[in-house]
């Protein structure tokens, strides 16, 4: 009887006692604590779903710029970039004729800003990646000469920056996978959305180039037409 009494709106805790006919036992809740309980199970589900919709945005812009790292990346490999004879500058040539269809001025003034928009992304993201995805200092200087003079790389410093964006980018996607999984098992619905992966390395064999970069490649390697 008195359980019945207190168990009104107004009381800081609610006490219930077994009516007849219902199962035993008494139950005691705290409304305000209840509420706070909620409040904190919604926030941590909102925090979840924010951190994961940054790490989205993020796996997404490192496996656009894979593609086109990915895409590239093959010129370095060519026999007339890996010769004796090799220049920065035929190396800029060879990446606007693939990315453009021709080598000009106005093609090599965009893969110029192409190699410096890459870069700064590089930049601009180093403090967001962790482990392996960590930038070092010869890095972050070799980032900094690719943005502010892409033309001053030598050749192998050209393989270096592309192979550290290679390891940026997979380690971004890696991460938002990690996240991912976290988030699925707190219970965030449609967890697949979320899904990003890194896209398969092409191979030498898959480059297409334009008829004037085959025609490079067929004459430094000595094929007759």
């Amino acid at each position: 009887k008195m359980g019945r009494q207190l168990d009104q709106s107004g009381q800081p805790f609610n006490i219930t006692v077994p009516r007849a006919g219902a199962p035993s036992g008494f139950g005691v809740t705290n409304p305000v604590q209840q509420k706070a309980q909620e409040a904190a199970a919604t926030g941590s589900v909102k925090a979840i779903t924010d951190k994961l919709e940054n790490s989205f945005a993020i796996a997404q812009t490192a496996e656009e710029r894979l593609k086109q790292v990915q895409n590239i990346k093959p010129i370095l490999d060519m026999p007339l970039i890996t010769g004796p004879g090799a220049t920065p500058q035929m190396f800029l040539s060879q990446v606007a004729n693939k990315m453009y269809g021709v080598s000009n001025e106005e093609t090599l003034a965009n893969t110029r800003q192409l190699i410096t928009g890459l870069s700064e992304l590089s930049l601009s993201s180093r403090g967001a990646l962790k482990g392996q995805g960590t930038i070092t200092e010869g890095e972050g200087a070799l980032l900094v000469k690719a943005r502010s003079a892409p033309d001053s790389l030598t050749v192998p410093e050209y393989k270096r920056l592309f192979t550290l964006f290679e390891k940026q980018d997979k380690r971004a996607i890696e991460q938002h996978e990690d996240i991912r999984k976290r988030a699925e098992k707190a219970g965030i619905p449609n967890i697949d959305f979320w899904r990003v992966e890194a896209p398969s390395a092409q191979t030498g064999q898959q480059l297409k180039l334009s008829p004037a970069a085959q025609d490079a490649v067929n004459r430094a390697m000595g094929r007759t037409p």
